[in-house]
């Protein structure tokens, strides 16, 4: 389940600034459906305007159930405040899974950013706080402002972030890889793959669909067996809507041979790599090894 926690970490600022200023509200909506077609989650994000101020507002919902689990209702709440001149100034995130209920609180002045954490909500209580020195290249929408200007054509780009649930900042890379590179195949349905490293380590390939506007119409994103597609949509969503009865196969295996106990107390190597290139969606793309 901390994978699916991943995921939601990655992909909630693309969400929030496709918006437009709007001087009353703008909003749009996104669903998540499985390989089947399932419902499985929904991100809704809105913008207003309040005293003048341009407020961002993204609510993610998630149900999934793996195999051999209990199901787990993952809730996203994030709200990103700007001053008179469009800087962010404040963060407030609520958090709540099978893991926990969390509440973060970020302050930002003068290139310094004052976290805290809480049990459930502004009042809960304080699990954590600190200041964190923020970088030059510091953002707040996982480079989709950056991917918007680009469009189509192939990107590569690096900034860093405010990991929110680990306190510290973290330095994203996002390589794009477009049909116009001649590295991947024309298609009506994928615009781009696009590798996302953390610190340096791939930690997701996603294909997308960008939009005349140049934002991410649509996403397609493999967890396991299942493809997951969080696609534009302007239907608005409810929890009521979820299919709760979906189940996702486990994506670890046991193991096919038996391993001693020595060997088990010891040091074992394994090999990570990504399956997607099973996946019709990913016709061109060569599977990445790790070892560890």
């Amino acid at each position: 389940m901390r994978r699916l926690c991943i995921i939601l970490c990655l992909i909630w600022p693309i969400a929030i600034v496709a918006q437009p200023v709007d001087p009353i509200i703008s909003e749009h909506w996104m669903k998540i459906t499985s390989s089947e077609g399932n419902l499985v989650g929904f991100t809704h994000a809105w913008q207003s305007r309040e005293d003048g101020l341009i407020t961002n507002h993204s609510t993610t919902r998630f149900s999934i159930r793996l195999q051999g689990h209990p199901r787990n209702d993952l809730y996203d709440d994030r709200s990103l405040f700007r001053d008179h001149s469009g800087q962010i100034v404040r963060i407030e995130r609520t958090a709540k899974s099978n893991i926990g209920h969390f509440y973060h609180h970020v302050r930002i002045k003068d290139g310094l950013a004052i976290l805290e954490s809480r049990d459930k909500d502004a009042k809960g209580r304080l699990r954590n706080r600190r200041t964190i020195s923020l970088p030059e290249d510091i953002r707040f929408d996982m480079g989709a402002g950056l991917m918007a200007q680009s469009r189509n054509t192939p990107i590569e780009i690096s900034f860093s972030r405010l990991n929110l649930n680990k306190g510290k900042v973290e330095n994203i890379s996002i390589k794009q890889i477009s049909a116009a590179s001649g590295e991947l195949q024309p298609s009506d349905n994928v615009s781009a793959i696009m590798r996302i490293s953390i610190d340096g380590k791939l930690r997701n390939i996603i294909s997308v669909k960008i939009g005349p506007d140049g934002h991410i119409a649509q996403r397609k994103q493999p967890i396991s067996e299942v493809v997951l597609t969080y696609k534009a949509t302007d239907k608005p969503l409810s929890e009521a809507m979820l299919d709760r009865g979906y189940t996702m196969p486990h994506p670890q295996i046991a193991s096919p041979y038996r391993i001693p106990k020595r060997a088990l107390d010891g040091k074992i190597r394994y090999h990570f790599q990504f399956a997607i290139a099973r996946h019709s969606l990913f016709p061109l793309l060569v599977n990445k090894r790790s070892s560890q």
